[in-house]
């Protein structure tokens, strides 16, 4: 019997050979040699991507009749994979660098508390260079927000979660590592949370630097966009009612509808889409609760050790446009911050010792 590698890479491609083929490239230069490729097409019909991913020597090609998104599509690769310890993620809109599944390994091997590793991400925006901006975390409410203070890049740096853009998780912790439903957005959010509630951490490693197009599967996916910001905040509200014990999402309730009452008024626009997603989770309470059952009854840490990691923040104020909004904004995270402090919301404003940072 063959042996099996250490680590199964899966790139997902949609519709984006031109991108899909620097980044196997990229991957073949590894100094790190025990590993497998695993490409899933995930229905491509506008390019010659199979055509040419048939060609492709070095890969375990696996071909979807359809696209089932990123976690579906992934998901399909994790089952074709081969992978003895390890599984990584990576977009296909980046490429990485000589040691970046290296750093990863070895990292994962040095440090058995974390169940999933992320890569240093340099991103690529409007033409411009390659640059890291900053190392994120999300808030209480699952928004994307930046650090306010420097970080240590020891080992690696204590994250919430990982992207899924670019990373590695341990095979045997999960049987599938995202929930299919979900097909994109906080996809990500669900393995990073799901694997926090079972007691394991996650951390930035600084060495293993990927280099990412940024969103060319979204800025190609013309006529959808409607359902992808559909999708992110139906998912976005599902894993804050699937991973929070009930004591802590009823603290958080009051400000789950502020966010959503200040999004809707300064983003009226897309209310619909919205308002389409809270349908959809009014609509399907039996889905979500035996979702919510079978993720709670595997928890073994309490949200107090996992709260630490996130802000405490509501909004990201400089990208808000008009002056108004930034006043709002800014008052709402004032608030937001004695609220937790006195319901006692533990955070990374106020906990980041005990979260390691």
């Amino acid at each position: 019997m063959p042996k099996k590698p250490a680590v199964s890479v899966i790139v997902l491609n949609w519709n984006g050979i031109r991108y899909t083929i620097p980044c196997l490239k990229s991957l073949k230069q590894q100094s790190y040699k025990d590993f497998e490729i695993v490409v899933v097409d995930n229905g491509s019909t506008k390019d010659d991507s199979v055509e040419v991913l048939k060609r492709t020597k070095g890969i375990k090609l696996v071909l979807n009749s359809e696209n089932l998104g990123f976690a579906g599509g992934n998901n399909v690769g994790v089952r074709a994979s081969s992978a003895a310890r390890y599984v990584a993620f990576l977009n296909n809109d980046t490429t990485v660098s000589k040691n970046w599944l290296r750093g990863l390994v070895w990292a994962m091997d040095r440090h058995p508390e974390l169940g999933e590793a992320e890569s240093k991400i340099y991103n690529r925006y409007y033409g411009k260079g390659y640059k890291f901006s900053y190392y994120g975390t999300p808030t209480h409410l699952l928004f994307l927000t930046e650090y306010d203070f420097k970080v240590s890049e020891r080992d690696y740096v204590p994250m919430f979660s990982t992207s899924g853009a670019a990373m590695i998780y341990r095979k045997n912790l999960v049987d599938l590592p995202f929930d299919g439903d979900y097909f994109i957005y906080h996809e990500d959010s669900y393995l990073g949370w799901f694997l926090r509630l079972k007691g394991y951490k996650a951390g930035v490693i600084p060495g293993a630097k990927v280099y990412h197009e940024g969103e060319a599967t979204i800025k190609s996916a013309k006529g959808v966009s409607g359902r992808f910001a559909y999708l992110g905040e139906r998912n976005r509200l599902m894993n804050l009612f699937l991973f929070y014990s009930l004591s802590t999402l009823l603290k958080l309730l009051p400000l789950i509808f502020l966010t959503m009452l200040f999004t809707n008024i300064y983003d009226f626009g897309r209310l619909h889409l919205r308002l389409l997603s809270y349908l959809w989770l009014l609509t399907h309470p039996f889905l979500v609760i035996s979702k919510r059952f079978r993720i709670q009854r595997q928890r073994r840490v309490p949200d107090s050790a996992i709260t630490p990691y996130m802000s405490s923040k509501l909004f990201e104020v400089k990208y808000f446009k008009s002056g108004m909004a930034k006043m709002v904004a800014g008052l709402l995270n004032k608030f937001s911050f004695a609220y937790c402090r006195l319901l006692r919301i533990k955070s990374v404003e106020f906990d980041r010792k005990e979260a390691g940072f």
